[in-house]
């Protein structure tokens, strides 16, 4: 079977383990009294600013950990202790504890239209870069759209964006790992066949002592199992399933994209994606550097501490993709549910490729 949390922490001590990313290399502002402060300053309004002594305190620890985005603040500042509207999506990202490199992904196109913004060329003319940024960056796009030219404060914060951005993948090193499991009898993708071993992580040690701020709540069932874990593409063709011994996490996608996968997938549509991302990063960065992550648009609503670039309304160029491709299929299997829940494994095995084959072949031929 593929691992889970719990044999994962079983196997620790007598594994040779890899590393990834730290938070500290991942975020943006890494001091959490810091990130509270910026969080709640993203929020006011003129009817509800700043203390003196808040902003005050606020601007004090920014100058001593990331002075430019303290500078920066100081520039928009008009008095009232609040941030004005074009800003606020901005600085509430900032704060919060997701990756930067959502914000600033790797795409040449992206890098290219930042640094000729920092060197202080007006990209209007080049409809190129204007594409990259709007497309890659689609809240940068925003604000370099309504504050033209940007300000020197506003450079020197794009240069640190830029340089955080990369931090997760400078100095790394490929994980290779033997492929150890042969197929799991617990796991069906008949055209994914298991190439390499998932790895044991130094980030799978500390997972056990930290609460992510992002997760699902289960009240499952006392004696039956959570259910299965299903991965489709865009089209709504379903790769495969797996069964899900505890409750979903995170180690559940990444454990099929890590080991069955040749190369990490172009885009990942997921509505817990920004842990997702941020558990790919502390274990495999290199593996993942292309991988857009994005949480589906009818959940994106219950993500309220989370960077906006996960947010794929903003990226228009998605706007005719289906996000709900997966939510719809698993919809199906809910109607054989009260078959499945009793059967022996073999059968449940059986039943469940059996049903998601029929759903692809009418799907082609639909």
């Amino acid at each position: 079977m593929l691992l889970q949390p719990g044999n994962i922490k079983a196997q620790i001590d007598d594994e040779k383990l890899l590393y990834g990313s730290s938070f500290k290399e991942m975020v943006f502002v890494a001091n959490a009294t810091t990130r509270k402060m910026l969080k709640r300053y993203s929020k006011l309004t003129s009817v509800s600013s700043m203390s003196n002594e808040e902003f005050t305190s606020m601007i004090s620890a920014l100058e001593k950990e990331i002075p430019e985005l303290a500078n920066f603040i100081n520039d928009i500042e008009d008095g009232i202790h609040c941030p004005p509207t074009k800003y606020k999506s901005l600085i509430a990202s900032l704060s919060s504890s997701s990756p930067v490199c959502v914000l600033i992904p790797n795409n040449k196109g992206l890098h290219d239209a930042l640094q000729k913004l920092c060197d202080g060329d007006d990209i209007q003319c080049n409809p190129d870069l204007i594409r990259s940024l709007q497309e890659q960056s689609p809240l940068l796009f925003d604000i370099y759209k309504g504050c033209r030219p940007i300000s020197t404060c506003m450079k020197e914060l794009l240069k640190i964006l830029s340089k955080k951005a990369e931090q997760p993948f400078v100095t790394k090193e490929n994980h290779t790992v033997e492929k150890t499991l042969e197929n799991p009898e617990l796991a069906c993708f008949p055209s994914l066949p298991i190439l390499r071993g998932r790895g044991m992580y130094y980030s799978d040690k500390t997972v056990f002592k930290k609460k992510e701020k992002c997760k699902k709540v289960f009240s499952g069932h006392p004696t039956l199992l959570p259910g299965i874990f299903t991965i489709f593409c865009s089209h709504g063709i379903c790769y495969g399933y797996q069964v899900m011994r505890n409750h979903e996490s995170a180690n559940i996608p990444f454990t099929i994209f890590r080991t069955r996968f040749p190369t990490a997938p172009d885009m990942v549509i997921y509505d817990f994606a920004c842990s997702l991302h941020s558990y790919c990063l502390r274990r495999d960065p290199l593996f993942f550097r292309d991988t857009k992550f994005f949480v589906d648009r009818f959940h994106w609503y219950n993500h309220k501490a989370c960077s906006r670039g996960y947010n794929l309304h903003l990226y228009l160029q998605h706007n005719t993709l289906n996000s709900q491709v997966n939510e719809q299929g698993n919809a199906g299997l809910k109607r054989i549910k009260d078959q499945l829940s009793y059967m022996t494994q073999q059968n449940f095995m059986t039943h469940c490729r059996l049903f998601l084959y029929n759903k692809n072949i009418n799907k082609i031929n639909g």
